[in-house]
């Protein structure tokens, strides 16, 4: 049986027609929009050195500790006077005080805030207490070990203290010395 050239043309049509159908019936798997990228140029840029900010100068305070009218109320001597240096990394008048025969090596550390000043003195003590000194005395914020016949103190003022170094600012001092002959 031959069939004819309109029927096959029918016939042709009729797959077609279903596979169309049957295309729509598919869910097609979503094709992603594409974004147009933006390219942003970037400038260039030469580099330069930066400048240093200036250091702020600290106040020299070695008058005030060799003439504090507090020592010299209580019968110090200032047996080597104090001068600024850095000990630690930190801004430091070291000099000593001398008493009944007595000789102290002295560091004062001035400071930002009485917070700064109580802190700084527990690194200090800690310190102390790495070379061996023990813990004889604290009372409010003042420290006080010993290592054999040796002595240490550290204390912590604020700016208002009428006792210790009385430079205007909060302080850290430490200072230790023989205290048995």
């Amino acid at each position: 049986m031959q069939l004819k050239p309109i029927t096959a043309i029918a016939v042709l049509l009729l797959v077609v027609a279903s596979l169309l159908v049957s295309g729509c019936t598919v869910n097609p798997t979503p094709t992603p929009t594409p974004v147009p990228t933006v390219v942003t140029p970037t400038p260039t840029v030469k580099a330069t050195s930066t400048p240093k900010p200036t250091p702020t100068a600290t106040p020299d305070y070695s008058s005030k500790l060799n003439n504090n009218p507090n020592w010299i109320g209580e019968d110090y001597i200032v047996s080597s006077s104090f001068h600024k240096t850095t000990v630690n990394g930190k801004v430091c008048y070291v000099g000593s005080l001398s008493k009944m025969g007595y000789t102290f090596q002295m560091q004062v550390f001035p400071m930002n805030s009485y917070t700064d000043a109580l802190s700084y003195r527990e690194t200090l003590i800690n310190a102390f207490k790495a070379q061996g000194y023990v813990t004889s005395s604290v009372s409010g914020d003042q420290w006080y070990g010993t290592s054999g016949n040796m002595g240490a103190w550290v204390h912590a003022y604020d700016e208002t203290s009428a006792s210790g170094p009385a430079i205007g600012v909060p302080v850290t001092m430490a200072w230790s010395g023989v205290i048995t002959g």
